[in-house]
Formats: structure tokens, sequence, C-alpha cells
């Protein structure tokens, strides 16, 4: 049983594959969707003689899901066009809102039922708080953080309006050519800031300064997550995570997976993880695969927790976990096979 019609399927998310996900409030979920190039004609793309669109090619379309409207009325988009690869994250301060941030820092915001496409986030040389591409969004304490290339971070500080503390952090030339980033963030509060990336690098900020943490690691870090027990869990390349807090870390999973996490987030009693390839979840220091009910692991990809719920989504559907229940949104397959019936 889903959760939306087949006409909602049909208007927000046929031809669509997800991107990512957020939760707005307990009632409310915001999906981002990403057309689908593989399902074009061949007159609009020729896949044996053409190379696949850029992602700026390709629409997108702001989803929001509400639990509270009846079935038909739950599930309205947005189009947008002209975004390369898109996150969406939703924040409470200075304003409620949800903001759909492209890697090359174009921004497109929804609150108080006004959506709008705002100038875009400013590069470092224009004066704007970022020095690179823009990699991941965060809630904490209800304002929205960017982390990204060039060990970029700032705030959300209102319409149009960004703050960067970029200035703050370090960012040594690399031997190899390459660039720093920073590929997540998370805190337990705004005074009390982590975020991850390359080379083991780990930064953390107390409310008035950075500093970098010393991590028993060199690898490339994906994914952060200040969890409910006070712990801060770091995971990079294959999976492998650490725990600690400060300068303090251990080692508590060596993985093996072919893709890192990419989304690491704190849910009733225990760190949840997920990738393209499944759901874990960190609890007793132990990292497990997750024994998901039948077709909910299909869903796996972005995770995003709230007020209570986690949101689980990704190319093969939605679900969302509360009060020890997972409940499915909908399933891409079974909606795929009802819209061709």
């Amino acid at each position: 049983m889903s959760e939306i019609s087949i006409a909602e399927f049909k208007q927000c998310l046929s031809g669509f594959n997800i991107i990512d996900c957020a939760i707005h409030s307990k009632e409310y979920f915001y999906i981002i969707g990403s057309e689908d190039y593989t399902k074009w004609s061949k007159s609009k793309w020729d896949s044996e003689s053409e190379a696949p669109p850029s992602n700026d090619e390709l629409i997108k379309h702001v989803i929001g899901f509400s639990r509270t409207n009846p079935v038909g009325k739950r599930m309205g988009r947005a189009s947008v066009t002209g975004f390369g690869r898109t996150m969406i994250e939703c924040g409470k301060k200075p304003i409620r809102e949800a903001l759909a941030v492209t890697l090359e820092g174009d921004v497109f915001s929804a609150a108080a039922g006004k959506n709008s496409i705002e100038n875009g986030m400013r590069a470092w040389d224009d004066g704007g708080p970022s020095r690179g591409g823009i990699h991941k969004l965060r809630s904490i304490d209800g304002v929205v953080y960017f982390c990204g290339g060039n060990n970029s971070v700032g705030t959300r500080t209102g319409i149009d309006s960004w703050f960067g503390h970029t200035h703050a952090i370090a960012n040594p030339k690399r031997s190899d050519g390459l660039y720093n980033a920073l590929y997540d963030i998370d805190g337990f509060s705004e005074q009390d800031v982590y975020t991850a990336g390359t080379d083991g690098q780990v930064f953390h900020f107390d409310g008035k300064t950075w500093k970098q943490v010393a991590m028993p690691t060199n690898i490339e870090l994906s994914a952060v997550c200040c969890a409910g027990d006070d712990q801060v869990y770091i995971s990079g390349r294959k999976g492998t995570t650490y725990m600690g807090r400060g300068n303090k870390w251990t080692r508590i999973h060596e993985g093996s997976q072919t893709l890192p996490f990419r989304d690491m987030v704190w849910h009733e009693d225990r760190v949840w993880c997920t990738n393209d390839s499944g759901v874990w979840f960190i609890k007793n220091d132990k990292v497990e695969r997750a024994n998901l009910p039948d077709g909910i692991g299909a869903y796996s990809g972005n995770l995003s927790s709230s007020d209570g719920v986690l949101l689980l989504a990704g190319y093969g559907g939605a679900a969302f976990f509360e009060h020890g229940k997972w409940t499915k949104i909908f399933s891409v397959a079974e909606m795929s096979r009802s819209v061709l019936e």
C-alpha cells in the first residue's frame, strides 16, 4: 500500500531518479528528483552516438510530501532547470524553509508557501563563503550549514544570505596537485561542530575557533554523525568508521564495501548509515547491516532524521521509520508498473 496515488507519482516522480531527501517537520518531507535521461527517446538523446547529457541539462523536481493530506493530495512539486548536482536540507532558523543547493552554489528556497530561485551563493573570489563546490548541507540547531571544496564551510543567515567560516579553516596546498574538500558536516550545537573530508582531515568548531583534529587515518572521509550517545562517528573509504571526540578516536569498523557511506544520522538509539548499496546501523560500537522489511532495502541511498522520524529515499522508492515501524511512501517499481497498465 502506497502513501501516494498513481497520479501523484506520474506528476512528480515518473521518469525521475531520487537523489536526496530531507525532513521539514514530522508531517512534511522533501525529496529531490533528477530527470532520468536513460528514458529519453532516441530523438532527444542517442545513446549510441552521443555522450550523456550534463547534470545541468536534467530537470530537477523539488517534491513535497504531506503525511496529513488525503491520498491524492499528498505530493506536489516545483521544477527547476539549469541546476546541476542538487542536494536538499530544511532549516528552522532564521526562518523555516527548505533549501535545494547545487554543487555550483545555485539555490532554490521554499519558505512560507513561496518558492524562489535565488541569486546563488557567491564564490570566494567574489566575497562569498565558498572557495569550491558545495558537497553537503546539514541542519545543526535548526541552522543550515554547508561544507565543500577547498575546505569551505558556511551557514544560512537569511533569504539569499550566507555567512562564511571558510577564512578560519586551513586549506594547505597539496603536493599531488589536487584539491582539499570537506564532504560532510554535523554538530551537537552551533558551538560544537565537526566536518570531515580528504586525507583524513577533520576540523572542529567550538563556537569561537576552528581547529584541525588529529585523526588516526589519512583516508578520504565521507560522512559525519554527532550522535545522541554524545559520540562522533566519522566514516570513509569502504565504510571504515571511527568513533570519538576531540583528539581521541577509535576505529570501530574496517570497511570492505565498494562504496563509502553517503549519509549517517542518529535516530532513536543508534546511528543509521546508507549508500546506494544498502542500509546499516551502528550500535554498541558495531556496524551491522540493517534487517529491513521486504522491499524497504531497495530505497537505500539517502537518509534524513528529525522530529522523531527517519526518512529513507533512493532510486527504488521512499519510506519512513517512526516508533519502531517502517511505513512505505512508494515503491518506484510498483508505481511504474501501474503507470504502464
